[in-house]
């Protein structure tokens, strides 16, 4: 009879215990994920298309005021335009030399401008941008990956006008008259495209990226 206590009380003090830390070994144990060797090699190459667009007709200045596109820091001034010409460089520029003096640099007569803003224009337009960019992945091996990165931008810039800001006439000058007719002429004998209506467009790749890397997988 003592035996049989003896072996009762032992019963119930150690299978609780038994079963206590075979539960405990079981709970870690489906803690542990069955982790996979590698990654699937007949996984197919994983591409991603991202396309991101924006726009806008005004910018701002450096105390954040709104401006008109292209004039965040004010309007520019077509008396002092040519400022930086010298003489060589009006040099057989017929319709240039007949607004810029070719030793000052400035518009003939600038000395009888009578406001601060006569002659000042300012650029008007809608800007435009689309970002296209691809992300191509291929597993190697072991969680290793191939990564390449290629980025395209496509900038428009559109409804491009010039509004003065100034007196109608400067200097015996209408400068509607200046801007229609004179400034894309002055612009072409310079080297510019004339500033039109038309839609300016640019395509352009960014830097590509090819990159190596690895990761685990669950």
């Amino acid at each position: 009879m003592k035996q049989l206590f003896l072996r009762a009380f032992a019963c119930c003090i150690l299978v609780p215990g038994v079963l206590a830390l075979d539960t405990q070994v079981f709970y870690r144990a489906g803690m542990l994920p069955d982790l996979p060797r590698h990654l699937d090699k007949q996984k197919p190459v994983q591409v991603a298309l991202r396309v991101a667009s924006g726009g806008t007709r005004d910018a701002f200045d450096g105390h954040e005021n709104k401006t008109a596109l292209f004039n965040a820091y004010g309007a520019f001034d077509l008396l002092r335009l040519g400022s930086n010409l010298n003489a060589s460089d009006l040099a057989g520029k017929t319709v240039t030399s007949q607004f810029w003096h070719p030793t000052t640099g400035l518009w003939r007569n600038l000395a009888a401008r009578v406001a601060a803003e006569d002659g000042t224009v300012e650029v008007g337009g809608r800007f435009s941008t689309t970002d296209v960019s691809l992300d191509a992945r291929a597993p190697i091996f072991y969680g290793l990956y191939a990564q390449a990165y290629v980025p395209f931008s496509k900038l428009s810039v559109s409804e491009i006008k010039l509004t003065k800001k100034g007196s109608d006439v400067a200097l015996s000058q209408n400068i509607n008259d200046f801007i229609a007719n004179s400034l894309p002429l002055i612009m072409t004998e310079n080297g510019f495209k004339p500033l039109t209506n038309d839609v300016r467009r640019d395509l352009s790749i960014g830097d590509p990226v090819l990159s190596v890397g690895w990761e685990g997988s669950s």
